[in-house]
């Protein structure tokens, strides 16, 4: 693995707000298209009292144990061995193998043709895997550069508070008398499990699950990174046997009123049940590390305890329990942010290109205020590579700094900036890569969102699915967008021959896509419409220079900005909601700043989540249409309820309130 900015350490990992008066009324299946609106899932009348909450029974853990024995069996699996993690960085294929940073620009001699690069700045050369060995935890990893020791830490998985990090009770150094770059720590685990120590009551039980995370050495930067893992065991004897281990999940998808994806991944290709409450049962028999399953046959208005049971043929775990509600009738409540890239700091504000602890907080705080879903339109993590397993790790990172919560509720995610995946010559051009390649692929295929996305722009061009979609959840329509779709820092290079995209810019295909979803919305009569993506369209504190403003200076680009307005405010948006700039802002943008806009929007810029901060400095042409401004790391929480105007709250990290307010609608 390599870094991929300066300010990046690369892992592996399984202010005040400054406010004007408002300009408002004063206080199924993954890739399953949305469905047209119920009158069950509508908004209830103002003061119609929705029915209390129904708590489903706990899953049948032995029908479920007994299901995916049988299901592996059918399978023709029979048991499997712990082996060595992906390798990570593998060579890109004709390219040349320089050290150097994300942006290499040697000089090339003018007769000679620029080459595709290899850029190597990393650590680890195999992801770090764990097994067990008698009474011993063993994590095994090879790193490109030679570091010093290593030291793992271990402590039992506490399956009743699955929002709280691990705890870890005990640790151990590397055994090794030089530097090198092929690492095994050993660890007895004898006084974690001891029973003055077993909090989980692992061995009483006979299985439970530790957790471990390793601190080494990085020298190219003079300080350490950290990685996180676990592994599901069962007591035999005197000894602990391995079993195979949901290492990322489950998280919960898309739930309605009747349904739900669960998604996970596992150590060792398994067979899989998903048990919520006490009947509804979904399978995945096709042996995979990766699944994602449908579970249907829900009632709404309830929460479910669920559990997800693995089996390799000759092991059968269970995952830490979850529980998840489906849709409820009244009012609702989502949150929005975005942003999340490490920090400036050691640790965990730089997890694998994630500031996990802020991203963890804030996500626990919009749980705690209710929300009933999170959009996160983009940046979620450090990005820019040129190898897809360094991208595919890195987003990784990002689920599990949210698993806690996202296990809980669905998380709606879209591609920003930083979510790029590039070919690098060595001239310094970059472009997106092609196709199946591309950044969005890869993006699609760990994410779980909504289909219905439009066409590639062209013939070999990237995919929008899954980074452009839309769905309806309660009466409110909710857009993602995907602003930096095919990206290159050139556009226009004649290498390019027409390929790729400028940061910021909406494609043709893309717009016109808008333009009828935002129709077929508002024929199906919905009551308020949310757009979301990463650029902002008019930023007030980091990104003047480029997102969708550019300095207002590029002809193509004010063009598009003010067709998207006016399609947003010919389709009464009541706001578009935007990152990129690492801070709070709400802005009301219309005819004065937009002359061919029918009405007003607002701008809405939320992009608190744990990336280095911006101050406010927004361009003189809409500087009196800014109404507030905060540098604190925020979430934003919105409510929608029959007969109000809809309300927009703002919460700093702490939970200090930033800002609240009721937005006017169009």
């Amino acid at each position: 693995m390599r870094r991929s900015l300066p300010l990046a350490i690369l892992l592996l990992a399984a202010m005040s707000c400054h406010a004007k008066p408002a300009d408002s009324i004063p206080p199924a299946a993954k890739n399953t298209v949305p469905t047209p609106l119920s009158s069950e899932g509508d908004l209830l009348e103002k003061n119609d009292e929705p029915p209390a909450l129904r708590i489903a029974g706990e899953p049948n853990l032995r029908q479920l144990r007994a299901t995916v024995l049988a299901l592996a069996t059918d399978a023709g699996l029979s048991g499997s061995s712990p082996s060595p993690g992906p390798s990570l960085g593998d060579d890109v294929a004709g390219a040349h193998r320089i050290k150097g940073g994300w942006y290499p620009k040697p000089n090339v001699p003018a007769h000679k043709t620029p080459y595709i690069v290899d850029t190597v700045e990393g650590l680890f050369a195999t992801a770090p895997w764990s097994t067990l060995e008698g009474r011993e935890l063993v994590v095994r990893f090879v790193t490109h550069a030679s570091t010093g020791a290593a030291i793992v830490y271990a402590g039992v998985r506490l399956a009743g508070d699955p929002l709280a990090p691990p705890r870890y009770r005990s640790y151990a150094t590397e055994k090794r008398a030089r530097r090198g770059t092929k690492h095994e720590l050993r660890m007895g685990i004898d006084r974690i499990l001891d029973p003055a120590r077993d909090v989980d009551g692992a061995l009483a039980r006979g299985f439970g699950e530790l957790a471990w995370q390793v601190e080494l050495p990085y020298p190219n930067v003079g300080s350490t990174v950290l990685t996180n893992g676990r592994i599901a065991f069962r007591v035999d004897g005197n000894r602990l046997v391995p079993q195979p281990t949901v290492v990322l999940g489950p998280l919960v998808h898309q739930v309605t009123e009747t349904s739900a994806i669960v998604s996970f991944e596992t150590s060792a290709p398994v067979t899989a049940v998903v048990g919520v409450g006490e009947s509804a049962v979904a399978s995945s028999a096709q042996p995979s590390r990766r699944h994602e399953v449908t579970v249907s046959g829900l009632k709404a208005n309830t929460r479910y305890p669920y559990r997800v049971v693995i089996s390799d043929g000759h092991e059968t775990a269970l995952a830490s329990p979850r529980t998840l509600t489906t849709t409820t009738p009244g009012p609702l409540t989502i949150a929005i942010m975005s942003d999340s890239r490490s920090g400036v700091g050691p640790g965990m504000r730089s997890y694998n290109g994630v500031n996990a602890i802020v991203l963890s907080t804030l996500f626990v705080g919009a749980l705690r205020n209710n929300a009933e879903a999170i959009f996160f339109p983009g940046d979620l993590i450090d990005g820019y590579f040129a190898h897809a397993d360094d991208y595919d790790s890195q987003l990784r990172s990002w689920l599990s700094a949210a698993e806690g919560v996202h296990g809980q509720l669905p998380v709606y995610t879209g591609m920003g900036n930083h979510e790029a995946l590039v070919d690098v010559w060595s001239d310094g051009v970059v472009l997106d890569k092609p196709g199946e390649r591309s950044a969005e692929a890869h993006f699609a295929a760990l994410m779980v969102n909504p289909k219905g996305a439009p066409s590639p722009e062209r013939p070999g061009a990237p995919t929008y699915s899954e980074s452009v979609y839309a769905v309806d959840i309660k009466g409110v329509h909710f857009v993602m967008l995907n602003t930096n779709y095919w990206y290159t820092r050139q556009p226009g290079h004649a290498r390019h021959d027409g390929k790729g995209n400028r940061e910021g810019m909406l494609m043709e295909g893309q717009l016109r896509w808008l333009a009828n979803d935002l129709t077929e919305a508002r024929q199906r009569g919905v009551q308020h419409i949310v757009v979301m993506g990463h650029e902002p369209a008019f930023p007030a504190g980091g990104h003047a220079r480029d997102g969708m403003w550019w300095h207002g200076k590029i002809a193509e680009v004010n063009a598009m900005r003010e067709r998207f307005w006016t399609l947003l405010a010919e389709h009464r948006v009541l706001a578009y909601v935007s990152g990129d700039e690492h801070n709070y802002s709400r802005s009301l943008i219309g005819p004065e700043t937009v002359p061919g806009a029918s009405g007003s929007v607002h701008s809405i810029i939320s992009g608190g989540s744990g990336a280095p901060y911006y101050a406010q400095d927004a361009p003189a042409a809409y500087a009196d249409r800014v109404r507030a401004f905060s540098g604190q790391q925020h979430y934003t929480l919105w409510t929608f309820e029959t007969g109000q105007p809809p309300r927009l709250q703002v919460f700093g990290l702490t939970g200090g309130l930033i800002e609240d307010t009721r937005l006017s609608t169009p």
